[in-house]
């Protein structure tokens, strides 16, 4: 690698499975730049649930422009 590249690395912690499928519990996003780090994102998920029944109204364009009331 040359000296000056950013190095984009994704580290996930927390796996788990729900229902059969894999989730990543912390996923942290982080830049380096010659070995310093230069920003980290960090997310986190909870209560993650699948196969939840959805009325079809919520995917109208009106409600996925204006977000839930």
């Amino acid at each position: 690698m040359k000296k000056g590249n950013k190095i984009k690395q994704m580290d996930v912690s927390d796996l788990s499975q729900i229902d059969g499928i894999w989730v990543m519990g912390q996923v942290a996003m982080v830049t380096r730049k010659d070995g310093v780090e230069l920003s980290r994102t960090v997310m986190k998920s909870r209560d993650v649930k699948f196969n939840q029944p959805l009325d079809e109204s919520f995917f109208s364009e009106r409600q996925l422009t204006r977000g839930p009331d």
